[in-house]
């Protein structure tokens, strides 16, 4: 999965703030707290490797 995002041109720095803004309001919207809580946190893990593979 990781060398999948790795080929997609043009990810910059900011979308991954977007992203997970996004992902915190829809998880928010649609799930408990607690388990949105944990969603998010996963989220935030996968975003922060991706940008390390990005970005270094």
């Amino acid at each position: 999965m990781f060398g999948k995002h790795m080929a997609v041109q043009g990810v910059e720095p900011g979308h991954f703030a977007i992203w997970l803004r996004l992902w915190g309001q829809r998880t928010d919207a649609l799930f408990e707290p607690e388990v949105a809580r944990e969603l998010q946190q996963a989220a935030q893990g996968i975003a922060r490797n991706l940008f390390r593979g990005y970005f270094g």
